[in-house]
């Protein structure tokens, strides 16, 4: 059936709509978490929605890499390394042993990656196809997981987790780089063989080896406003706390 057939998302087109309306109920989802954060982070509560994300992400990864592989084969260059999979692989861990290590990391750098991934020019075909679906629910569950630790269970890094998260990524790049270079592959956009992107923002940072300066440049300076962004984020949800604290000292 078409509705199964997965091609080069860049092969089909995608409407705004198809964009939007994925990323609204992501919002949703999250704004509804920190607004009944206290009901959410109920001991049942807290455990049966954590086992509901990881099965629901177990489910849509495993069906994604069937149908790519089913149609495609097994190859160098679908394997899941893509920073979204290593995102999605992440995801599913912490929510089986909460490793804050891993939430830091999720928040800090895989949050961003995976929303600028569903706002991109193209992002998984037509509502047409189950490969659109797939890619929305993978990608909306890696910014939700995340966002569910930062809103509902207030766990956010400080100054030192944001640095060791962007030191990490920056060693998983390097390597990165060198497989993409040996095996002439494009994963995490990086290598020393050509700019994988002839059009948009990473298409304009020309060729290597000035892409990669120009492409760690643009990358650390987003993730460090990022990571001010959840610094600021922080602050604001203590004071809420503390004035919640004191109002409730007062009563």
């Amino acid at each position: 059936m078409k509705f199964f057939k997965f091609v080069s998302i860049a092969n089909r087109s995608i409407s705004i709509f198809e964009k939007i309306i994925p990323i609204i109920i992501v919002i949703m989802l999250i704004i509804i978490c920190f607004v009944f954060r206290k009901k959410v982070i109920e001991n049942d509560n807290n455990r049966n929605i954590k086992r509901l994300l990881f099965y629901m992400f177990v489910v849509t990864f495993i069906l994604d890499y069937i149908f790519t592989y089913s149609q495609f084969g097994v190859h160098i260059d679908n394997l899941p390394l893509e920073l979204c999979s290593l995102g999605a692989i992440c995801s599913m861990i912490a929510l089986k042993n909460n490793n804050l290590k891993i939430i830091y990391f999720l928040e800090v750098i895989f949050l961003p990656a995976a929303f600028m991934a569903m706002v991109a020019p193209v992002t998984g075909g037509s509502y047409k196809y189950l490969q659109y679906y797939l890619f929305m629910i993978n990608h909306g569950l890696t910014i939700f997981i995340p966002s569910y630790y930062i809103f509902a269970e207030k766990i956010l890094p400080n100054v030192k987790q944001i640095f060791v998260s962007i030191l990490i990524l920056i060693v998983v790049a390097i390597v990165m780089c060198i497989f993409n270079t040996i095996f002439k592959t494009s994963y995490m956009f990086i290598s020393l063989v050509k700019n994988p992107f002839s059009v948009g923002i990473i298409g304009s940072l020309g060729e290597p080896p000035l892409y990669i300066i120009k492409l760690t440049i643009l990358g650390i300076t987003i993730l460090s406003l990022w990571g001010a962004v959840l610094l600021i984020i922080k602050y604001i949800i203590n004071k809420i706390d503390d004035k919640n604290k004191k109002v409730s000292q007062i009563i």
